[in-house]
Formats: structure tokens, sequence, C-alpha cells
């Protein structure tokens, strides 16, 4: 996938609860709700709850729509992935399965281990173990990824544009930006991308972005993220167009210890 494939206020009014009162006669009472939380207020509470994290799986859906430009041709591209991830907090470790659907192409399956050995790829059944650069190049999104609270930094970088809603057992937080909005999401960038340069290159030509992550109201454990970007880097007819949506659904809270290699992975190492 390419570099973009790279990761709310309600007035909650009481309900009326039946009481009865010391002449037997049955009243109406009213109970407060807990007020919405800030953004600032929700964040702190993500990040302390986050101590308590292990580890957890995710199902992730996406969609990559490009169109890149090439002197007087052009190539426009369509990329459905699902995948399943397992990620274990510490030692950081991670095993996810994908699924790519390349549009008018068989689809292709994707394995990748991240784990102390060495970072491990198999594509359709080819094992290989990858270079310790590739390793450092996918550690910080991952690291950013699997801690709710690197995450809640990041959002920090963000504040005047979070909002915090309510959708059922979770709280909501979402931001929205466009044009000469995105110069403020430099930092939320460096951030993601442990680069300066990279991050004022995603900087320039992104168009537009929203961001939303929700958490259960009474764990403050991530249950869902999702994320929608559309870039433009196209100059002199040539260049890169691209819209990327994804979905991502957590749970499994701590049911993993270790994330262990097969033996096929294994047999590259001989």
């Amino acid at each position: 996938m390419n570099k973009w494939g790279k990761g709310l206020m309600v007035v909650v009014m009481a309900l009326g609860l039946a009481g009865c009162a010391d002449d037997g006669i049955v009243k109406e009472s009213r109970v407060q709700e807990p007020a919405m939380p800030t953004a600032e207020q929700l964040i702190a509470k993500i990040t302390e709850a986050s101590e308590g994290l292990s580890s957890f799986v995710q199902e992730t859906q996406s969609w990559l729509n490009t169109d890149m430009a090439q002197a007087e041709s052009q190539v426009n591209q369509t990329v459905e992935t699902k995948s399943t991830t397992e990620v274990v907090m510490a030692p950081l470790q991670m095993h996810q399965v994908s699924q790519l659907q390349i549009l008018g192409k068989e689809e292709q399956k994707l394995e990748i281990y991240l784990v102390e050995g060495g970072y491990f790829t198999s594509m359709n059944g080819y094992w290989r173990k990858m270079p310790e650069s590739m390793s450092e190049l996918i550690m910080t999104p991952l690291q950013l990824e699997a801690s709710p609270g690197r995450r809640m930094e990041q959002f920090k970088t963000i504040l005047p544009y979070l909002s915090v809603t309510e959708e059922g057992g979770d709280y909501v937080l979402k931001a929205r930006a466009s044009g000469e909005q995105m110069k403020d999401f430099t930092a939320y960038y460096r951030l993601q991308y442990g680069s300066g340069e990279l991050a004022e290159q995603q900087i320039s030509a992104v168009k537009s972005m929203s961001i939303l992550y929700s958490v259960d109201k009474q764990t403050y454990w991530p249950t869902r993220t999702e994320d929608e970007m559309v870039t433009d880097d196209r100059r002199g007819g040539q260049g890169m167009y691209s819209k990327v949506k994804r979905r991502t659904d957590i749970g499994k809270y701590n049911t993993l210890s270790e994330i262990e290699l097969p033996e096929e992975a294994l047999n590259v190492l001989q």
C-alpha cells in the first residue's frame, strides 16, 4: 500500500426514576447523569486506562483509491484490504493476516510477524525475513497504533479540532480538517511518522482528513477507530491523487501474552 495508506458534544437528559415517598405515594425523581467529558478530560482518562491494557485483537477494513498521472498516461487503482491483527504491548509484538484485493486482479494474502527475532513476511505463502531497516520503518507507526497513551499524545496536538460525543456505551473523539487547517496538523504527523520531513511532506499533499476514536465508557479502552484522508500532489500533469478510508474494530483485550513465529517462518533463519 502507499504511504497515505498508513491510522463529539451531546447533552444527556436524566431519565425520571420512580421512587416511593414516606407517605407511600409513588413520585418521580430525576438522577443527574455524569457530565460529558471535555476532549482534554477524555484524553487523560484514556491515557490512564491504557496502563491496564496488555494485548488486543483488531479487525480492519480499508479502501484505497489512487489516480497516478505520468507524462501522458493515467493509472487508476482501487485496493480493498481486510486484516486481523494481534498485538502484545510489552515487549511490542504483532501478528497480522491481510487479504488485498486490487480491482481486476487476483486476491493476495499477506502475513506479517513483528517479534523480538525480527520482522517476517509471507506473500502468498512465500516467507522472508525483512532487513532491520524495514523493522525500524514500521515500528514508529506500530507503537502509535498499539498504545492508546501514545495515540492520545498525538491527539493533544490537535485539541482545538477535537469534539466529544457519545454513541451507546462509548465516548467518541472526532476531528475534521481541510485546506489551510492542515498546517495545524504538522506536530500530529511528526508523532505519527517519527520524522519532521515526512510530516511536512504529508501536510503539503493532504487536502482533507477526518479522525474518529471511540472508547468504552466504563474501561476507557478503544473499541473503534475510523480514518479518512484525501491527498493530492499532482503538479504539471504528474503526481498522484488518493483517497483512503479505514475502519478498525478492537476487542479481545488482555487475552494474549506472546506471539510465536510459525515453523515456516523459522525455517528462513536456517
